[in-house]
């Protein structure tokens, strides 16, 4: 389900889920790639 249909708390607890399951990978792995939307559409990645 898209974010923007959900209330604000379900939008909350989802926004929660995500952060957590991202904290639990960054801790289990010493590097990973970020990959975040470009102004143009594309999108840039890096290595953290």
């Amino acid at each position: 389900m898209p974010v923007g249909t959900l209330s604000g708390a379900s939008q909350d607890l989802q926004i929660e889920r995500l952060l957590a399951a991202a904290r639990e990978v960054m801790s289990e792995v010493p590097y990973c790639w970020v990959v975040t939307a470009s102004g143009g559409g594309g999108a840039n990645a890096r290595a953290v």
